[in-house]
């Protein structure tokens, strides 16, 4: 492409609509933007020469109606890719998707090694990436990283499950030295990605304010992604809650937080199965919960009512309007629902407010944040990452 993109962040809200919902025809893109045709006209033809969108032509209609019908506009099926990753205890998990949401292949995964300096894993991460993405076709645009700690502007500055507590992490700086140019580098804490992907795909769809508590076999996680635009949420130190001031002693310094008793580690301790650091564990509890054995079920009901506590504390101080449970938390939504909605109807807030509780709808959902992420960067600037020039961006987005 030889100028510059005539209307930068026009080009970008429409790709980024694109992507999310699908074909649509130029009016009603035209309609959900609320920008004018000519706006609209130019950023097709540039997104048209990118080779990002297809145009085609209804065919003429039979009827003899007034007016030409409008194009279809589609993401181009050989169009970028993003790298989601998702850096857990042992293992990271990697997928390829496509501009329009299509994940390329099968995701992929990547062992992960505690010992091992952060470095060595961003940069083991970055290569694996790279392998995925050139076989996926199309140009590589994005890698984005969700993981556990205190993630903030891609700094990760605890990550106990990593072993990453000695200072802080400048995991993006880190992922960018090794990846190739054009290719960008996010890094956000897992529960936001997970957040973001609910509320876009999941069971937050429509709704207002989202609070979504995860668990992995280590720690309790969460993030609160308020009304309006969807952006990654701020995340939250929920495990830390202290629910049990007499408690055992947290890794965190603290007594009686609730990850020490509502998360993986809990629900094998309470099922009294020996905890070896392997998650397929906590998954295999469930899933005998779910057939109806007694200590398992058991073990899960009283795990549930323990995390609803703090579920309901939390809803007193954020005040969602809905609250998911993701990762293995999602089964206890089903298996212990009365347990859970008992506790937060202590929650004065969920009473008045009637703050609902469900489970998540999305089998991977921090991978499918992450790729939403990693588009979301290259929407501000497609022309770029694809070697061309936006030039200026205006202000109001025309």
């Amino acid at each position: 492409m030889d100028r510059p993109v005539r209307r930068p962040t026009a080009v970008g809200r429409l790709l980024e609509l694109l992507h999310l919902h699908g074909p649509l025809t130029r009016a009603e893109a035209t309609t959900s933007l609320g920008l004018a045709r000519s706006v609209v006209g130019d950023a097709v033809t540039d997104l048209a020469e990118l080779g990002l969108v297809v145009v085609r032509q209804p065919a003429p209609s039979r009827t003899g109606g007034r007016g030409r019908p409008s194009p279809v506009l589609l993401p181009a099926p050989d169009g970028p890719v993003v790298v989601a990753a998702h850096v857990g205890v042992g293992a990271a998990r990697l997928r390829v998707v496509r501009l329009g949401g299509e994940s390329v292949g099968e995701p992929a995964s990547l062992p992960v090694d505690r010992t091992a300096p952060a470095e060595r894993t961003l940069a083991e991460l970055a290569a694996r990436a790279a392998e995925l993405a050139r076989g996926a076709g199309g140009p590589w645009v994005g890698l984005a990283v969700g993981t556990g700690g205190m993630v903030r502007h891609g700094v990760v500055r605890s990550a106990l499950h990593l072993g990453w507590t000695t200072e802080p992490v400048q995991a993006e700086d880190l992922l960018a030295r090794h990846l190739p140019p054009g290719v960008t580098a996010s890094v956000a804490h897992e529960c936001s990605l997970a957040a973001l992907a609910e509320r876009r795909h999941g069971a937050g769809r429509g709704a207002g304010s989202v609070l979504v508590l995860a668990c992995e076999h280590i720690g309790i996680g969460g993030a609160l992604l308020s009304d309006g635009p969807a952006a990654v949420g701020h995340a939250l130190e929920a495990g830390h809650l202290v629910v049990d001031d007499r408690g055992p002693q947290c890794p965190c310094g603290q007594r009686g937080c609730l990850e020490l008793f509502a998360d993986g580690r809990a629900l094998l301790r309470e099922a009294g199965v020996a905890d070896t650091g392997d998650a397929a564990l906590v998954s295999d509890v469930l899933e005998r919960a779910a057939r109806g054995e007694p200590r398992p079920l058991a073990a899960a009901r009283r795990v549930a009512e323990r995390l609803g506590i703090g579920a309901a504390s939390l809803v007193n101080v954020l005040d969602p309007d809905l609250v998911v449970l993701t990762g293995p938390l999602r089964a206890l939504a089903v298996l212990a629902r009365e347990q859970l909605e008992s506790r937060l109807a202590d929650s004065l807030v969920a009473r008045v407010d009637n703050t609902r509780l469900t489970a998540g709808e999305l089998h991977e959902p921090v991978l499918s944040g992450a790729a939403d992420l990693a588009f979301d960067v290259f929407f501000r600037a497609p022309s770029n990452a694809l070697g061309g020039n936006t030039g200026q961006t205006r202000p109001d987005g025309g």
